[in-house]
Parts: C-alpha cells; structure tokens; sequence
C-alpha cells in the first residue's frame, strides 16, 4: 500500500498520521519481519507474495493507532495478512466502533470550527413519513 493510501485511511479513522516513505521503515527494521518471527523479508518480491516486505501497524488504524513512525514496522505480507484477519473478529469490533464514534465527532467538530452546517443537518426531513411509521397516519377508506 502507497504512503498516500495509508494517510487516506488515517484521515477517514481520524487518527494522527506523518508524511514519511515506506523505505525509511523497511530500512530500519533492516528488512526483518518485526511480528516476533524476524524472518528477512525478500526485497525482490511484492505483494502478494508472502515474503514480501510491507508496512505494519504496531497499533491498526482502525483500533485508534496512528500512521506514524513510531507505530509503523516492517513485517513480511503473511504476517500482515495475519494480524488483519486476527483484528477482524469480534472481540475488536467494540473499539473498531469507539475508534468510528471518536472519528465522527472529529469529523463534526471539525466542520464546525469551520462555519460549515453539520452533514444531516437541513436536509429536509420529512416528518409526515415518521407519523406514518409511528401509526398517527390513519388508513384511508377504499
């Protein structure tokens, strides 16, 4: 995944984020896996290969981590792969939901300090369909 695409998912999680290039971390990490397994990712391979050397987050983004240099790793794509499907399951999806609120409410403050009008707000609800579903709408006579 490009620097640009792993700054667009940090903004669309609202979690901080640093402009930095993949290479300066899979060169620090000198090319080994940092998953616990610190077997040498292969240069010459690309996704998705699963020697191939990617960029991991220590904390995901979609968990409230950043895209920063202190929260990113290098980690073969097996092992990336591995930790996405781990963070997928349910026991994470009550801070995937708290990471989404806390975005939202970034988003909406955000926009206010902005002087733009709130998303949903003036959009022209139409209240006659909220009687209808609440039963104060009577059934015509045929």
């Amino acid at each position: 995944m490009s620097a640009s695409a792993h700054i667009a998912r940090a903004k669309r999680h609202g979690v901080e984020y640093e402009q930095f290039a993949d290479s300066e971390i899979l060169e620090r990490d000198r090319y080994l896996c940092q998953c616990g397994c610190k077997k040498p990712c292969d240069r010459t391979k690309v996704a998705p290969h699963p020697d191939a050397p990617t960029l991991g987050h220590i904390i995901a983004l979609s968990c409230g981590g950043g895209h920063t240099r202190a929260n990113t790793q290098c980690q073969r794509w097996a092992c990336n792969e591995e930790q996405n499907n781990e963070i997928d399951t349910p026991r994470f999806a009550k801070i995937r939901r708290q990471r989404l609120e806390t975005g939202q409410q970034a988003r909406r403050a955000r926009r206010k300090a902005e002087g733009k009008k709130p998303l949903l707000e003036g959009r022209g609800f139409d209240k006659s369909i909220s009687k209808k579903f609440s039963g104060e709408v009577t059934k015509r006579g045929r």
